[in-house]
């Protein structure tokens, strides 16, 4: 990323519209797209696969040998993201992974090497990155950093609507639940934790559409696309 392109930090809690806008707000500008939460999940799924989660604990010595042999690659042209030569896929949005990913989150080397994956990421011409730390650890001098927050009413709600077009059978009240504890997971960690970047643009989704958290987005960007 010697050539310096745009960054575009979205930093906020989890489902506030972040990948939507995101991928969106990418697509427009004709920009590069990353989800770091998708990062984390693919990491959570592949713990889960080779099992490394134990009932109460995580074999971490295991999970740091896999990582120093693993890497994921962004192909420019295509946006598409790969882990170990794996293309993401849907199974890393599973309930399963989303009630551990906060677990492998908050682990100090997780985070390091998802951390220098992010910076090594090869961009063309700018790009559009969302997450919990991108504004604050990530990528600290982005051209601009938003931060989105909504209701957890609103949140609970998204989700459950994300899981249902998935004809995953889930309840609210077991999606809240989550929700609240990945919520304070988030806060709480030690590495990172989700905070507001002080020179953010803080938005709160949980009464606009898309189009209007978008349109509000890109008025703030012509200052820097002008």
């Amino acid at each position: 990323m010697s050539s310096k392109p745009i960054i575009i930090s979205i930093d906020g809690f989890a489902s506030t519209g972040k990948s939507t806008l995101a991928k969106k707000i990418s697509k427009n500008l004709g920009y590069n797209y990353v989800d770091t939460g998708s990062i984390y999940r693919a990491i959570t799924l592949f713990s889960i696969n080779n099992g490394f989660f134990e009932p109460d604990s995580i074999k971490l010595n295991l999970l740091k040998d896999a990582l120093n042999e693993s890497s994921f690659v962004l192909n420019s042209n295509s946006n598409v993201l790969y882990f170990n030569d794996n293309k993401l896929d849907e199974e890393i949005r599973s309930h399963g992974v989303s009630e551990k990913v906060s677990i492998i989150a908050k682990i100090p080397l997780v985070r390091s090497f998802v951390l220098n994956q992010l910076r090594l990421l090869k961009i063309i011409k700018g790009l559009v990155i969302e997450g919990r730390d991108i504004g604050t650890v990530v990528f600290p001098n982005a051209n601009y950093k938003f931060f989105f927050n909504a209701s957890i009413d609103t949140r609970v709600k998204r989700r459950w609507n994300e899981m249902i077009k998935k004809n995953i059978k889930i309840s609210k009240t077991k999606i809240k639940k989550n929700i609240i504890l990945r919520d304070k997971t988030d806060k709480q960690r030690k590495i990172s934790p989700l905070i507001v970047p002080k020179d953010s643009i803080q938005i709160n989704t949980s009464n606009l559409t898309i189009e209007e958290v978008f349109d509000i987005i890109m008025n703030h960007l012509k200052q820097i696309l002008s």
